[in-house]
């Protein structure tokens, strides 16, 4: 798990991605397969989280979805799970949008059209949730609005509407 962490956290994907999914000794077949695995405290919401965070910087969409689903899923029946996930979304919602703010200095244009609509699809299923806390809406809603100001200073018009109106929905559900 630690060298898998360490391949995420220096974007080192593929690297990391091939010890969370070997067939024989990955860590998301052994949680899938062992039940003991899945006893070790803490040790399964770490596994889905660095599964969350490589797959929504590789844009792989459905990954990304069964990692949160998976992820909340582990949290159940823990009286802290909101706080919990709000905490690994905050972290993760800070890495896509470093990501985006870098390609939009960089005009990488196919680049952050592919990082947008992972980030989106990201927020989207986050703010879905039905336990969010406060917090949790107003980072997706910030985070949101702060990337599509960036976009509309860029004098990318479309992709700063696309932004606005899911920070606009994320903002709404606050009330």
């Amino acid at each position: 798990l630690y060298l898998a962490q360490l391949y995420g956290r220096t974007s080192q994907n593929a690297k990391a991605m091939a010890i969370l999914e070997d067939p024989t000794y990955g860590l998301l077949p052994t949680l899938a397969k062992e039940e003991s695995a899945r006893n070790i405290p803490g040790f399964a919401p770490e596994v889905y989280k660095l599964g969350l965070q490589v797959y929504v910087q590789e844009r792989q969409d459905q990954k990304s979805d069964s990692m949160m689903k998976l992820l909340e899923d582990s949290f159940k029946g823990d009286p802290r799970a909101a706080d919990r996930l709000t905490a690994v979304y905050y972290r993760l919602s800070l890495e896509l949008k470093e990501d985006l703010e870098r390609q939009l200095r960089e005009k990488k244009t196919k680049e952050f059209q592919a990082t947008l609509s992972s980030a989106e699809a990201f927020y989207k299923r986050i703010a879905s949730r039905s336990d969010n806390t406060f917090g949790t809406l107003n980072l997706v809603g910030e985070t949101l609005f702060s990337l599509g100001e960036s976009s509309k200073a860029e004098g990318n018009l479309d992709n700063a509407r696309t932004l606005f109106g899911v920070a606009r929905t994320a903002f709404e559900k606050m009330n």
